[in-house]
Order: C-alpha cells, then sequence, then structure tokens
C-alpha cells in the first residue's frame, strides 16, 4: 500500500510508517502504524474502493458464512483510512477517527436505515472465499467530529470541528 502510505503522509503530519505485523492485522485489524512528531504511536486501518461512489461502506460482518463480527466492531486502530483508488491514483480519501466513528455507530442503533452491500473476496482462481456485509453509509452522514481530514474541506479540527489546515502541522 505504498499509494495510500504516501497519500497519508501528504494529508496527516505522520512519520515512520510500517506495516503492521501479522498478528496485528489478523487479530487487531490494523493495517500499518506511524508516529506524530511527538512521537505517539498512531494505527491505521485502510479501506480501498475502486470505483467512486459518495458513501462510506461500514463492515458489520467480516464473514458471513461464520458470522465473524466486521471491522466496526473489532479494529483497534485509532484512525481509518478510507480511498478511492482508481487506475493507481487515489481521486478521493477520508482520514477518520475510529474511536469516534465507532461511538457514533454504537449510539446511532438505526443500522437498517442503510443499505446493505455485500463484497466477495476470490482466490486466484476466482473461488470465492467469503463474503462481507456492509452498510452503505453517505459520506454527509459521517459525523464532521470523527473526520480528521474531508477531500473537500481538508484537515478539520476536530475540538472546534472548523477547518483547520494548520492543526495537524
Amino acid at each position: 500500500m505504498p499509494i495510500v502510505k504516501e497519500w497519508l503522509k501528504s494529508k496527516f503530519q505522520i512519520y515512520n510508517i510500517q506495516d503492521a505485523s501479522p498478528i496485528e492485522q489478523k487479530e487487531d485489524d490494523i493495517d500499518f502504524k506511524g508516529h506524530k512528531p511527538e512521537g505517539d504511536v498512531v494505527t491505521f486501518e485502510v479501506k480501498i474502493r475502486h470505483k467512486l461512489y459518495d458513501d462510506i461502506l461500514i463492515e458489520t460482518v467480516s464473514n458471513t458464512t461464520k458470522g465473524s463480527p466486521g471491522w466496526i466492531y473489532v479494529s483497534k486502530a485509532d484512525v481509518l483510512v478510507y480511498v478511492f483508488l482508481i487506475d493507481n491514483k487515489i481521486i478521493k480519501g477520508f482520514i477518520i477517527d475510529m474511536k469516534s466513528l465507532k461511538n457514533w455507530w454504537k449510539n446511532k442503533g438505526r443500522y437498517n436505515e442503510y443499505p446493505v452491500r455485500y463484497g466477495k473476496t476470490l482466490d486466484s482462481k476466482g473461488k470465492l472465499l467469503y463474503k462481507t456485509q456492509n452498510h452503505a453509509v453517505p459520506e454527509r452522514d459521517i459525523p464532521s467530529s470523527a473526520i480528521i481530514y474531508h477531500p473537500t474541506y481538508g484537515l478539520i479540527n476536530p475540538i472546534t470541528e472548523e477547518v483547520d489546515p494548520s492543526y495537524f502541522r
């Protein structure tokens, strides 16, 4: 995911981005880690879509056969990086505070108002490995208090919820 790491560094002051360990990736739903200027470690969950949409898919079931909970419930990442990668270029992307997003989702309680979408993971021969269940949440419904970077407005100060390009730089 070098393209995602470079995009993230261009939007958010983060250093020494490295892939998470295989155990962290599998058990904690963390894709990579980086450091803030003051040295604090930040963990990231990355979601990539290859077509442009005006919604964000929130995974509620990671494997429909097993009934495994989705990343909205199990990810231990600090930050969700959600990008639309088309022709090897990030067209649009969000940086979202995972704790705020999870709290909003948990407190919302009306999951069924968002349409269900299923994703598929196939092996190299095209055989279905598993399906995921997701809810398509319009971008406008994601609470501004959870958004760190918005593709239209830039960096957003989570305290004032105002656009603040100096907040992280």
